[in-house]
């Protein structure tokens, strides 16, 4: 993980290697990343998220510093 400042912004990025082992089938509701981007987005912010080349997971977090 790397949480940053950057032109008035906050950033965080957490980057996941590549799976080791096979996935456990664990409930959930689905609503995760887009609970995330929910909140981002009423503090005026952004989140990005998607594969990395190599099979890993990536999310990137942008917050401005003051409140739209």
């Amino acid at each position: 993980m790397r949480v940053w400042a950057e032109n008035g912004d906050i950033r965080a990025t957490v980057t996941n290697t590549p799976p080791t082992r096979p996935m456990l089938a664990l409930p959930g509701s689905g609503h995760g990343l887009l609970g995330l981007r929910e909140r981002a987005e009423l503090l005026g912010g952004t989140i990005e998220s998607g594969p990395t080349g190599d099979d890993g997971y990536r999310v990137q977090l942008r917050l401005p510093q003051k409140k739209p």
